[in-house]
């Protein structure tokens, strides 16, 4: 490995704990604003991106400003580009669509404080009528 990437390797590792610290964080904050189990951020994952899903595919304008993002326009086995490293014909996948369809996920990088957490929650409250925490496992 390059020296040049032993460094940045070596950086980055040195401030995954703090990091990780924050993003349970603010995944605390998400998931006790949401009524979910998770209640502080010792007991909470380290989400890259918090994710929910929601009752409606309208994600609005002010939610996109605030981080709030749609990652996947179909279920993946839908994707044309995956198609010739799929089997051989149209598998029935109504979870996978459904998720795809429904799936939203929150910022929870270090830009992101207390404040803009509970900002962030409250639009995707008023948003979405029903909200559903994806359970880590």
């Amino acid at each position: 490995m390059a020296p040049v990437h032993q460094r940045i390797g070596a950086t980055a590792l040195d401030e995954l704990e703090h990091l990780n610290r924050h993003r349970g964080l603010i995944s605390a904050i998400y998931a006790r604003v949401l009524d979910h189990k998770i209640r502080s951020a010792e007991n909470s994952p380290p989400f890259l991106r918090f994710p929910v899903l929601v009752d409606n595919q309208n994600l609005a304008g002010q939610l996109m400003q605030l981080g709030v993002r749609r990652l996947y326009p179909r279920a993946l086995c839908d994707l044309e580009a995956l198609q010739p490293k799929l089997a051989p014909g149209k598998a029935k996948t109504p979870g996978a669509q459904d998720i795809a369809r429904r799936l939203v996920t929150l910022p929870t990088h270090t830009k992101v404080d207390v404040t803009m957490a509970q900002r962030i929650v409250g639009e995707v409250q008023k948003v979405f009528e029903e909200i559903e925490i994806i359970e880590r496992k």
